[in-house]
């Protein structure tokens, strides 16, 4: 069923920095759990619980008929990148500080304008192409050999990243027919089959407390991914994407708060690269959206 796309900015902005928050806030329950209960376990018990956030969404969208589309396996592919960005983020927390997790994190809305370039055909400048090739490099600076940063960590984190940033493309392409609700519900589907399928051989019995906790990651996902879908189904993704920076605020304040880290001097500079290069970008798209508003449309002589 045809579910226009708009170009509203200005709500989507306001989605992907409340999905930022609601993200950074499930990802610090997410570390403290995965240390007693496998990352298939802990991505079973969050898909079944996210389904209630799921619903409602559905319901204020027009209920299950939102779901007919010609688009589901893509829809499911959609599903299929989702799964792997997590069960990637699952698998590198343990490993590394919140705050350095999120840093390398920051890059994915670099990614997502170069993809946006590549894949949607949106306009991209020669000053953009710089700005996110700088912003790399900093990524690349952090998790330099001998640095203070678990490449191993580090590499699974940039996996994570880059199927991240092919679902969000992918959202941005399916915002032409797809509601953000059916979206979020296919990804659902993945996720939950997944879980099924690999969670019964390394299951452990949780604790109230874990159970409690497990919860708590699906209503926050299950929150945080509709106000995502939204987000880049209304607004094109270079413009909501740099927004995203807003995540490592709160990841440095959770990490300090919970487990007492501080980030390094390299990790703080490096992130401020990557921030600087990102508010450079959402500039540089504001600035054509101008320069393309005030251009009146000229044709050649004698056509």
């Amino acid at each position: 069923m045809p579910h226009s796309r708009t170009d509203n900015s200005t709500h989507g902005v306001l989605l992907m920095s409340l999905a930022a928050f609601l993200w950074v806030l499930h990802d610090t329950i997410s570390k403290w759990v995965v240390d007693d209960y496998s990352i298939y376990q802990v991505l079973l018990l969050r898909t079944i619980f996210s389904l209630l956030p799921i619903a409602i969404v559905l319901r204020r969208e027009g209920g299950m008929i939102r779901l007919r589309s010609s688009k589901v396996w893509i829809c499911l592919g959609r599903g299929c990148l989702a799964v792997a960005c997590f069960m990637l983020f699952l698998a590198a927390l343990p490993l590394m500080p919140l705050t350095d997790i999120f840093a390398i994190v920051m890059s994915a809305p670099l990614l997502i304008s170069a993809l946006s370039a590549l894949l949607l055909k949106e306009a991209v400048g020669f000053r953009r192409w710089i700005a996110v090739l700088i912003g790399f490099s900093a990524v690349l600076v952090m998790v330099r050999p001998g640095g203070q940063i678990d490449r191993t960590a580090a590499l699974l984190v940039m996996g994570s990243v880059i199927t991240y940033a092919l679902a969000m493309i992918l959202t941005r392409r399916l915002g032409t027919t797809e509601s953000a609700g059916a979206m979020t519900f296919y990804t659902a589907l993945v996720f939950l089959a997944v879980g099924l399928i690999a969670a019964p051989f390394t299951w452990i019995p949780p604790t109230p407390i874990g159970l409690l906790l497990m919860a708590a990651t699906g209503l926050l996902a299950g929150s945080a991914q509709y106000c995502l879908t939204e987000a880049f189904r209304i607004a094109p993704p270079s413009v909501v994407a740099p927004f995203e920076y807003t995540s490592l605020v709160w990841a440095m304040l959770f990490g300090f708060l919970v487990w007492g880290d501080v980030p390094t001097k390299l990790v703080l500079a490096s992130a401020a690269v990557i921030i600087a290069s990102g508010i450079y970008v959402l500039h540089d798209e504001k600035t054509i959206k101008r320069r393309n508003r005030a251009s009146p449309v000229s044709f050649p002589p004698g056509s």
